[in-house]
């Protein structure tokens, strides 16, 4: 059976639903959704009966069925996009689904980009419960989610028509991340744009 081939630069996001087989185990569904990217930021109100119904779906430490994605359901109407009611909620991501085919898998979501710390609050029993209680003394919260917009100033040059010849392209000094910037910090040879610490 030949492999599925995928286009190079679409980003996706893999959904996963976990439930248990007859005889005890676990198993895990996973559906494969093309992201998109939304054209406006998004206010939605965290209520305390969002916070209610997280913890009535055992929502503490799942991103579907926690308080964030539980108030993205039902206010689906602020969003410019569809909402079909399943979102990944994570610490400083989300993505919400907007699309699914005729056999019910989804095929397409929106990622947004959030600051706050209700991913935290929502990993701990005790603490879902806390937020539900202060939302119930205090009122309702909010999340901002807004798009993801690149910051970068690097530009592409000499990019020529398909001649067949190679052409030159900056992208700017290049910068390691995470493990490479700490290997070449460890063994000295400093890239360009990369300061020791």
């Amino acid at each position: 059976m030949s492999k599925v081939k995928r286009k190079k630069g679409i980003h996706r996001h893999r959904f996963s639903f976990h439930t248990m087989k007859p005889d005890g185990t676990p198993h895990s569904i996973h559906q494969i959704a093309i992201v998109r990217t939304p054209r406006a930021p998004v206010e939605v109100p965290i209520t305390a009966r969002d916070a209610d119904d997280a913890i009535e779906a055992h929502g503490c430490g799942n991103s579907q069925l926690c308080t964030v994605s539980t108030a993205i359901a039902r206010n689906a109407e602020l969003f410019e996009h569809k909402v079909i009611g399943i979102t990944d909620f994570y610490k400083r991501t989300c993505f919400i689904a907007s699309k699914i085919n005729k056999k019910g898998e989804i095929t397409e979501c929106y990622r947004y980009l959030h600051n706050d710390n209700f991913a935290d609050l929502n990993d701990k029993p005790g603490e879902l419960k806390k937020l539900a209680a202060d939302l119930h003394k205090n009122g309702s919260q909010k999340v901002i989610l807004r798009p993801r917009v690149r910051t970068d100033t690097a530009t592409r040059e000499g990019r020529g028509k398909r001649t067949g010849e190679r052409s030159s392209k900056s992208m700017g000094e290049y910068a390691p991340r995470g493990a490479r910037r700490r290997f070449a910090l460890a063994i000295g040879g400093l890239f360009p744009g990369l300061k020791p610490e």
